[in-house]
């Protein structure tokens, strides 16, 4: 089969991708030649499906509590080690029409 971008020739690979402790694989190409990569969109599908399965099965319900002054929101260890979170990590928080977001900030000095 050729890329779609260079002509290249394309290899078969499995791949996957870490989502905590699980694994979602999937079947991708690789071009010999340029290094795109490409999903089929019955794997791509496939793999959606399964991200939102595990979306599903790793939902969390967390009670608020203080910290002096403060309130503050635990999340789960799992969480924490998937998103590298430690002590000192800043996030941004927004609001929206139905709450708020949480969205890592990105360390100070990297672009």
């Amino acid at each position: 089969m050729k890329c779609p971008i260079c002509s290249g020739e394309l290899e078969g690979k499995e791949d996957g991708v870490h989502v905590g402790k699980e694994e979602l694989a999937f079947s991708a190409f690789k071009c010999r030649k340029c290094g795109e990569e490409l999903v089929f969109e019955e794997d791509f599908d496939s793999l959606m499906k399964n991200a939102l399965d595990l979306k599903a099965k790793h939902h969390y319900s967390k009670q608020i509590s203080y910290s002096g002054n403060s309130l503050i929101l635990r999340i789960p260890r799992e969480l924490a080690k998937l998103f590298s979170l430690k002590e000192g990590t800043n996030a941004d928080i927004s609001l929206g029409k139905e709450g708020f977001f949480v969205k890592l900030a990105k360390p100070r000095g990297s672009a």
